[in-house]
């Protein structure tokens, strides 16, 4: 896990301030302990704007909103985006399309047919 390339470490998180704040601590302990830098960070549940039409989940969204810029000054790596979904993806085909959908890959389509060994 030692070696970029090689390996990746993400960390999933909710955009929300106790999350937040105790990755951003595991992240500094595994680069200063064991020397892992924190490739990228996912943040997770992210409420649609469809989601919740009333004041309670627009004052979410807003916090999430809050949270994100703080993620994004806090950590020194890409960001991924994760919304909330109605249900959780459970095997191999639910889980990739989930993926290419976080990281973007799914807009390249076709142009992607297999990632590169190294």
């Amino acid at each position: 896990m030692q070696n970029p390339d090689k390996s990746s470490f993400a960390f999933v998180m909710y955009p929300e301030y106790t999350p937040m704040m105790e990755t951003h601590r595991a992240a500094e302990d595994l680069k200063d302990q064991v020397g892992i830098k924190t490739a990228f960070v996912v943040a997770n549940y992210l409420l649609p704007e469809e989601y919740g039409n009333n004041a309670f989940f627009a004052n979410r969204r807003d916090q999430q909103q809050q949270y994100l810029g703080e993620i994004k000054d806090r950590f020194e790596t890409p960001m991924m985006l994760a919304p909330l979904r109605q249900d959780e993806p459970i095997d191999l085909d639910e889980l990739s399309a989930f993926g290419d959908a976080v990281t973007g890959l799914d807009a390249l389509g076709e142009q992607v047919t297999e990632v590169p060994q190294q």
